[in-house]
């Protein structure tokens, strides 16, 4: 059976770029711009992958809520604050991520945590 990622992430061009990537090796791909519309996809979801800089709600309560109601869900952040983050200082976050996303190594971090 095909894993399913949901993309959480308000750019529309990593979306796109995304879905596209991970459609052509193999996976079925789920798209929101922002946590009010990802709310109801995350329980179909095996690995979601979340930007933190989002708006309406922001990365950082999407997480705390996809921790609390879906705690087996893995996250992998992506975010483009070069430098500023570490994955350990990320509770909840399964990998950890900067834009530009390296492809080969988020396909690295999805096999190893589904």
């Amino acid at each position: 059976m095909k894993k399913t990622i949901l993309i959480v992430d308000d750019d529309d061009s990593i979306r796109s770029s995304l879905q596209k990537i991970l459609s052509e090796s193999g996976y079925v791909v789920a798209t929101a711009a922002d946590g009010d519309s990802a709310r109801e996809k995350f329980a179909q979801a095996d690995l979601l992958i979340l930007d933190l800089n989002l708006p309406i709600q922001d990365g950082w309560d999407i997480l705390g809520q996809v921790n609390s109601d879906y705690p087996l869900l893995p996250v992998i952040v992506i975010t483009g604050l070069v430098d500023q983050l570490e994955e350990r200082t990320i509770p909840g976050a399964s990998a950890f991520l900067e834009k530009p996303i390296e492809v080969p190594a988020l396909l690295r971090a999805i096999e190893r945590l589904l």
